[in-house]
């Protein structure tokens, strides 16, 4: 895989903001009435996997949210 030094900058771009709409996504699930306790711990992990990415891919947090 790319790491983000070699990723032309419109590609970086592009993965934060997608991981950065998934994390969103994710984290509007996880507040949804009716979801169980094992979908919950699901999402946090998930969504704990898409935190350390973006923190890869932009760990100063240049970009806007």
């Amino acid at each position: 895989m790319l790491n983000s030094e070699t990723l032309p900058y419109e590609e970086r771009v592009a993965r934060i903001m997608f991981l950065r709409e998934h994390r969103r996504n994710l984290l509007r699930a996880y507040c949804e009435d009716g979801v169980t306790k094992k979908e919950k711990d699901k999402l946090r992990q998930e969504t704990a996997t898409v935190q350390e990415a973006l923190k890869k891919l932009d760990p100063d947090g240049m970009f806007p949210p």
